[in-house]
This record gives C-alpha cells, structure tokens and sequence, in this order.
C-alpha cells in the first residue's frame, strides 16, 4: 500500500504503530526507510526519537503525549525535522516557539477517529496559516472533494490516513487527494 501510494505522488510517509515492540518498530522504520529514500520521499516516526536515529528516518512527529519538542531536538539535532499534532491555534503557536519545523492542525472535518475536540473546519486552518512561520498541515477528514479547500486556506499540505488506507485503491486515492490539493493550490495563487 504505501509503495503504492509512494509510486502516486505522495512525498512523505509517517509511520505510526503503537501495538508493536520496539523490535518490530525498528524493522518497519528501516523498511519504511529503504522504500522512501528509493522513492525520493520523506519518512518520519511517530514519537519515536530513538527510532528516528536508528533507522536514519528524516525526522519524527510528536504530540501532547510524546517528548517535549526540546528534549527531542537535543536528540536529533538540526538535520531531522520535527512535527507536532496540534488541535488549536495556541497549541501550534506554542509547538512552533518550542521549535517544531511543521505542525498538524486537527481535526479538520470529521472523521471516523474520535478526537478529544470537534472538528475545527477550515476558518481557523487559515488563521493559523496566516498566524505562524512554519507550514501548517491539515489533518482529519481529508478527502479528494474537500482537499482543494483546505490548500485555498494556504496550508502546506494533507495528511491522511483512511482516505488512502482504507480506499480500494490506494494508488488512486492518493491521486485524486494530491489532484485536489493542487487544484486548490493554484486557485489560491490566481
């Protein structure tokens, strides 16, 4: 699946596996690596940075739970980056002062996933756009008939994770979700 979706378009793969040991971790992540350098793609961890390290991954993704975004950098330096799932501006804000290279905002639209906060549509992605430095991701309930909204507010890009996970066909989905975003893309630039 994620060759698939790599061979469509997408550029960047977050490894998020929170049932395994760190064995099994570590051996998906260096997997998952091998694939994306051959594709050309970024790869991140989920709040991982020793997996980070170990399987020379681009960076790793954090959240309320993880690391402080300090302590991780101390680990991973400059080189890697570092991102963090927000659900509000001032969480972003926040994540940004404490040195993220890029945030999720979330969630977005609804999605099956039960999120702690509602949905907070694309009014307040905008905002955030426009409030911080570092590129702002929307995240939650992104499908191909609304990504090209989300890119009309400025944000940097989509994640997603059952729009192409859950999708018959992988491969098209992600084409249809990065048509979408880029539609919306140049609609925002005329």
């Amino acid at each position: 699946m994620v060759e698939t979706a790599l061979a469509a378009g997408v550029g960047c793969v977050q490894l998020r596996e929170k049932d395994v040991s760190t064995g099994e971790l570590l051996l998906l992540a260096v997997g998952l690596r091998e694939l994306t350098s051959r594709c050309g793609a970024a790869f991140v961890v989920n709040g991982r940075p020793d997996v980070v390290i170990a399987s020379e991954a681009d960076g790793v993704h954090l959240g309320a739970a993880s690391v402080p975004i300090e302590d991780a950098r101390g680990l991973l330096g400059h080189d890697r980056v570092i991102g963090y799932s927000a659900h509000s501006i001032e969480e972003a804000k926040q994540a940004e002062t404490q040195g993220a290279d890029y945030v999720f905002l979330s969630p977005i639209f609804m999605t099956r996933k039960p999120y702690r906060v509602d949905p907070i549509g694309l009014e307040p992605l905008e905002r955030a756009v426009a409030a911080l430095r570092i590129p702002v991701i929307a995240l939650g309930g992104v499908v191909p008939d609304n990504a090209g909204l989300v890119a009309a507010t400025g944000a940097a890009g989509i994640a997603v994770i059952s729009a192409i996970c859950a999708a018959a066909d992988p491969g098209l989905a992600s084409r249809q979700l990065l048509d979408s975003f880029r539609s919306g893309k140049q609609g925002e630039e005329e």
